[in-house]
């Protein structure tokens, strides 16, 4: 908006009363104008202010809790029998909001008896190892030791709870890493993916363990995020056991009434569970994602052709 002061005068010559009282007149009109526009903005900045708020809100709602951002090198390492941890990496609380840790002090494992062993971490920088199983689902675990987490996905914001031996507390501490001690004294460090939990989906969950229920099937589907980057070609007629949670991704060929099947169970003897079985069709490609969760054994099976056997394995799984 442009402002202009409807009279001018040249020196030297009178100026009339009215023509100084209109130009004063117009100037408040100007400042008043103004000083409406200054409110209007304020107002404006203010909306804007508590938009960029909910809009940082609802993001670090959405960010993956509870894991590794990122570090300047190899996360967790091993010399003799002591862990040692980056000199700085970043990671995200259950709330979403993230902090960059450092100077986290060594873990002598000299004490620790033979089993595995999860690393936690707080935004303190201070750790704990816990000789226990992290479960992730919706349901409260039936089946619970001393220590044992529970990242309850039931309602969001998600919850972290520790057992105590009595009840559940809430746990804020995140899981970045684990070691492997066997009978034999070997120990094997491992570094949570960045940007995941870090723990297998539902490889502890007793959902996946009711021979791949309707109800199993929809909580792992659920929960996972499935890593097209590192899939893994599979063959028929081949005996397979999951290294870890994925999904495996088959592609027949049926023409002239072919089928095939997927078997899959607890051991390498299959029978507990068949996942699909005797899918037939005439003259047509059939293809199906099959959830498989880690230590499951399964192999597919049938007189048709393998047009494209893939396993996926999901995030965050190890």
């Amino acid at each position: 908006m442009s402002y202009k002061i409807p009279f001018t005068f040249i020196p030297g010559t009178k100026a009339k009363a009215n023509e100084v009282n209109s130009n004063f007149s117009k100037i408040i009109d100007y400042l008043t104008d103004i000083n409406g526009s200054i409110v209007e903005t304020n107002t404006q900045v203010g909306t804007l202010s508590t938009n960029l708020n909910a809009t940082n809100k609802k993001f670090n709602e959405a960010k993956t809790k509870l894991c590794v951002n990122s570090s300047t090198g190899t996360l967790i390492t091993l010399s003799g029998s002591t862990l040692y941890f980056n000199s700085e990496f970043v990671i995200t609380d259950i709330s979403g909001e993230s902090t960059t840790i450092s100077n986290v002090s060594p873990i002598s494992t000299l004490s620790f008896q033979t089993g595995t062993y999860n690393i936690f971490i707080g935004k303190d920088s201070l750790t704990e190892t816990l000789n226990n199983k992290i479960y992730r689902q919706e349901i409260e675990p039936t089946t619970k030791s001393t220590n044992d987490i529970w990242i309850d996905t039931s309602s969001e914001p998600i919850k972290q709870k520790k057992w105590n031996g009595g009840s559940w507390e809430n746990y804020e501490k995140i899981a970045i890493g684990s070691i492997e001690i066997t009978a034999e004294g070997t120990k094997t460090i491992t570094a949570f993916p960045f940007n995941q939990n870090g723990y297998n989906i539902n490889s502890n969950s007793e959902l996946s363990l009711k021979n791949i229920s309707e109800e199993g099937r929809k909580n792992i589907s659920k929960n996972s995020i499935i890593d097209y980057s590192k899939k893994v070609t599979k063959a028929w007629n081949t005996l397979y056991s999951a290294e870890s949670d994925g999904f495996l991704f088959i592609r027949g060929v049926l023409s002239d009434n072919k089928d095939f099947k997927v078997d899959i169970g607890e051991t390498n003897t299959l029978g507990n569970t068949v996942v699909y079985t005797k899918i037939t069709d005439v003259n047509n490609v059939l293809q199906m994602f099959v959830p498989i969760p880690k230590g499951y054994y399964y192999k597919i099976s049938g007189s048709g052709g393998d047009s494209g056997t893939v396993f996926y394995p999901t995030k965050g799984a190890n």
